[in-house]
């Protein structure tokens, strides 16, 4: 897909910086393939599960694209440092269901010997990344539909950015078109590419387990792969505000609407800061 002209995609981030985690890592048994080595650590092995296991291991495969003997490879499974208390209270989550299978998934390496203790005793949890909590701000579990119909399902590769929260404007929308194009018989339009890159961006976002708010929005165009995007004019803004035909006002909406939810994150943002710096008083990292 090409892109043409200056596109205004306007990023705003805050954040805290939290504990970054390891990935589980491990050296096949002869004759292993990827599938068996997923298989052997109790994880899925569809075809999203290899796909993220080689984006993980990049470079480390034969020219068959198979396992290497020797070499260590970083399995789907994130090692977080367990707080001495529960599950849900390391990992900040309130689903118990959710705690129990993280639970039950650690007992049963431990009973099948491929881990030497529980993380009651070594401290060392291990959550495999399709049971990672993934909070995504406005765009949240369960709502992916944003992306449209083929990208709404996401897995996370690594939460390097979780307690990260972004603001993704892609500008224009609504009555607004941006700058237009033409290639051939049919016209571009500035805010469809410039929305398309966002999502892309977002979506890219919360692979890593970021807080995303996408704040132009479009009930029915999610990220498309065709070469002319249709312009059209039903965009609106995130709290399914009207975009205002005003270009000062436009302007007005989209930093109040920022503000509102900046001031609405501090806290919870504080609250992240002060949990992880009483885990490092607690707990060795």
């Amino acid at each position: 897909m090409r892109y043409f002209g200056r596109l205004a995609v306007i990023i705003l981030f805050w954040g805290s910086s939290l504990c970054a985690q390891s990935y589980v890592s491990v050296k096949p048994l002869k004759g292993d393939g990827i599938m068996s080595l997923l298989r052997r650590y109790f994880l899925p092995t569809d075809k999203e599960a290899q796909r993220l296991f080689k984006e993980l291991n990049k470079d480390k495969f034969d020219e068959n694209d198979a396992l290497k003997a020797g070499v260590t490879y970083d399995l789907p499974v994130l090692v977080y440092n367990y707080n001495g208390q529960t599950i849900r209270s390391t990992l900040g989550i309130s689903d118990y269901n959710l705690a129990k299978k993280i639970q039950t998934y650690n007992e049963r390496l431990v009973r099948s010997k491929l881990k030497n203790e529980l993380y009651k005793i070594d401290l060392q949890l291990w959550v495999p990344v399709y049971l990672v909590p993934m909070e995504a701000g406005s765009v949240s579990k369960g709502e992916f539909t944003i992306f449209g119909k083929e990208n709404s399902s996401i897995s996370l590769v690594d939460n390097k950015l979780m307690g990260k929260i972004f603001y993704l404007v892609s500008g224009h929308g609504g009555p607004d078109p941006g700058a237009i194009g033409k290639r051939g018989n049919s016209r571009l339009y500035e805010d469809e590419y410039a929305y398309d890159i966002t999502l892309r961006l977002a979506r890219q976002l919360l692979q890593h387990d970021a807080k995303v708010y996408i704040i132009v929005r479009d009930p029915n165009d999610g990220i498309r792969d065709d070469a002319i995007l249709k312009g059209d004019h039903d965009e609106y803004y995130y709290g399914n505000q009207r975009i205002s035909s005003n270009k000062l006002t436009r302007l007005n909406q989209r930093v109040k609407i920022i503000n509102d939810l900046y001031y609405r994150n501090r806290s919870i943002t504080k609250k992240s800061i002060y949990h992880h710096l009483a885990r490092r008083f607690t707990v060795q990292l």
